[in-house]
């Protein structure tokens, strides 16, 4: 079959390429983009150009912990953008959440500190995954608690492995 197919405009007709794969017509689309000279038919061995942000930069910062509790970790040293944060509750009967502060030093203190982002559930015997496409920005350090409590003040905390807890954050 040829590579071409003539198309009714509804006078005259016009010609589209287009790839014929067991007799079904898909037609061919040439792309152009910005630092392209020439327009360029895209396929698997000259793909789009796609730039991976965090990749091209470095790529983020990983932070781990299963012991994370109410006195809280400091995830950066300082400013931070928070990614993606996941979460496993492996308790089959306690509900756990987090809590993400900004705060500039020190453990967090849960009867006066407010969470700047959060509470995020993580219902018992599950886990989450979130992914923040542009970040969230944390100005002054990026922190976080797990507790097994709604409440801002709850100083109960999960048993230790019980929450498997993984950020990605740039500073």
């Amino acid at each position: 079959m040829s590579d071409n197919v003539n198309i009714s405009q509804g006078s005259g007709t016009a010609v589209a390429t287009h790839q014929d794969t067991s007799n079904i017509h898909h037609q061919k689309a040439i792309m152009e983009y910005e630092g392209a000279t020439d327009p360029v038919m895209v396929s698997a061995s000259n793909p789009f150009p796609v730039a991976d942000k965090a990749s091209n930069d470095g790529g983020g910062l990983p932070f781990h912990s299963h012991t994370l509790d109410t006195s809280g970790a400091n995830i950066s040293a300082g400013p931070a953008r928070l990614y993606s944060f996941d979460a496993f509750n492996t308790n089959a009967t306690t509900d756990a959440y987090v809590k993400f502060y900004n705060k500039d030093s020190g453990s967090i203190v849960p009867s006066s500190d407010t969470p700047f982002l959060g509470p995020y559930l993580i219902p018992a015997g599950t886990g989450m995954s979130i992914k923040f496409v542009k970040g969230i920005q944390f100005t002054t350090r990026l922190s976080a608690r797990m507790v097994t409590g709604l409440a801002n003040n709850v100083t109960i905390s999960p048993a230790a492995n019980d929450v498997i807890f993984n950020v990605e954050y740039k500073e």
